[in-house]
């Protein structure tokens, strides 16, 4: 199966997240391919003056993941901004998780997380797992991460 993995990263969090994952389905016999989006100015909050410097085309795969993190209680704007200017995901199966500092899901990371998935069943995603990792809480998100890989599965 192809897997595309489109992340939006800017401390490293959600991309050292979407490496995990990345390992554990090459090594579950997919096809994964990795993209990041990037902006340059990054910290921008209004999603029409973001200027992408890395915009990755939605590339054709079986499946998708997205990344990112959750700023100011809110989904990161540039994941916003990509989102609302990629074509239909056709009922394609998707994954989608966040990254957050705060150490509980109700410090933003829900509130993220629903723009997120209305976001994605905007454009016909088929959600079929979400993930919210909660930063600052090590030993607790050591086991998120580990729990998300595990039920790593698109069949």
């Amino acid at each position: 199966m192809q897997i595309a993995i489109i992340i939006h990263s800017e401390t490293g969090h959600t991309l050292a997240v979407a490496i995990k994952m990345q390992t554990k389905l090459i090594a579950a016999g997919h096809q994964v391919s990795l993209a990041r989006i990037q902006a340059r100015n990054d910290r921008e909050v209004d999603e029409q003056k973001i200027e992408f410097i890395n915009c990755p085309k939605l590339p054709i795969a079986d499946a998708y993941i997205f990344g990112a993190p959750v700023r100011g209680f809110m989904l990161s704007p540039l994941m916003k901004a990509y989102l609302n200017q990629i074509d239909d995901l056709s009922k394609k199966p998707v994954i989608c998780f966040l990254t957050q500092h705060f150490p509980f899901k109700w410090m933003g990371g829900n509130q993220a997380m629903k723009q997120f998935k209305a976001l994605l069943l905007n454009k016909n995603a088929h959600i079929k797992n979400h993930h919210i990792f909660n930063w600052s809480a090590k030993k607790k998100r050591e086991k998120q991460i580990n729990v998300a890989i595990h039920q790593l599965a698109f069949s």
